[in-house]
């Protein structure tokens, strides 16, 4: 298969797995990983967060700044959960692997 072809799927796929605005994984993706972790006993972690008065926000702002809101609180998670110089799309900063105390 040509190399164009294969970046094509790769690209596909991703999009099928993440959601649009932020990049994180998608609902169904993250509960896929979770239950795979969960089924290996491996630790894992979970971040859900609800945004106070969003609709409140959105409503005064419109839908385009709520958009922004959202697109900042999902960079703010990654750039805290994310090491240097590691790329998004790497599963750690979506659902994190947890390491146990030796």
């Amino acid at each position: 298969m040509p190399p164009t072809h294969c970046a094509t799927r790769i690209s596909t796929y991703r999009a099928s797995i993440t959601d649009d605005l932020t990049a994180l994984y998608s609902r169904k993706h993250a509960f896929e990983i979770i239950d795979e972790l969960c089924l290996s006993g491996t630790p894992c972690s979970l971040i859900m967060l609800d945004i106070d008065d969003f609709k409140l926000y959105n409503e005064l702002y419109g839908s385009r700044e709520g958009d922004h809101l959202i697109q900042r609180c999902a960079k703010i998670i990654l750039s805290a959960l994310i090491p240097a110089g590691n790329p998004p799309g790497n599963r750690f900063g979506r659902i994190s692997h947890l390491k146990t105390r030796q």
